[in-house]
């Protein structure tokens, strides 16, 4: 059985003096997160997945669906920290997301911001799966998998065309490369009839937040350049239909905290 502890977060602080320290400091400067920035910093990462998954990519798959036990972290639920297995925080994320699709939608699933395979490998769903990923490396190692990826770009607006008929769209820390959310909603709009339901589990600065951590939260996210606008821009659009919202509902990283949102555009 795993050993799951709720702990304080002056724990988690403890483990972080100098991330602490930077997002205290006034005068820390800020990452542009840009396209080619992005593009630049997963190359690389993905690159290194797709050696390994052409080396073995049942091996790989195992390792993905099944990953052995015994690594401790620490990961939030709300305000709430908590330190446990890997495992463990593995199966909440992957119930939360698997439990939203399976109320969302009955077509097709696309996973935007495919990276190397991982979310989508993870979805446990009898409905078809495809997706779309910026870099090649990351589209490599998909199809590697045996996954249906196609290359995409979020500021693209003509790459939203790869989204089929009655498709569920699910992104999983992939939009928060974007920091203005505007440039991904007005590519859904270029094929709103083709999009039944919209499902993110991305963080988000939410002005909402409150307290010591609702600032660092907020603070990480604006030193990151991580979107920025995602709640905020959803919900200020009169063609969207905000179905569910929960803030900060887990946070594989506590102060990177996700949001769930499921939306969809109004008849």
């Amino acid at each position: 059985m795993w050993d799951l502890k709720k702990i304080d977060w002056e724990e988690y602080y403890a483990t972080v003096p100098e991330l602490l320290g930077r997002l205290l400091d006034t005068k820390t400067s800020t990452v542009e997160r840009t396209v080619e920035r992005a593009r630049s910093e997963y190359d690389k990462k993905w690159s290194e997945k797709r050696a390994e998954v052409e080396k073995d990519p049942d091996g790989f798959r195992h390792r993905l669906l099944y990953p052995l036990p015994g690594a401790r972290v620490m990961f939030s639920m709300r305000d709430e920290l908590f330190e446990g297995d890997l495992l463990h925080r593995h199966a909440i994320k992957d119930g939360l997301v698997n439990n939203v699709i399976a109320r969302t939608g009955k077509g097709p699933v696309c996973v935007l911001g495919a990276g190397f395979g991982e979310t989508t490998t993870r979805l446990v769903t009898s409905r078809p799966k495809y997706g779309g990923e910026l870099t090649a490396p990351g589209v490599g190692s998909c199809r590697a998998l045996g996954l249906d990826v196609s290359p995409f770009n979020y500021c693209s607006p003509a790459d939203y065309q790869l989204i089929r008929p009655s498709s569920t769209i699910l992104t999983v820390h992939s939009l928060e490369q974007i920091p203005d959310a505007n440039h991904f909603l007005e590519g859904m709009r270029t094929v709103r009839e083709r999009v039944e339901f919209a499902v993110h589990l991305e963080p988000t600065r939410l002005s909402a937040r409150a307290g010591l951590i609702g600032f660092l939260r907020n603070r990480y996210m604006e030193v990151n350049d991580y979107s920025l606008n995602l709640h905020d821009v959803l919900a200020s659009a009169a063609d969207v239909e905000i179905l569910d919202f929960q803030p900060d509902v887990f946070g594989q990283v506590p102060f990177n905290s996700a949001s769930l949102i499921v939306w969809r555009f109004r008849s």
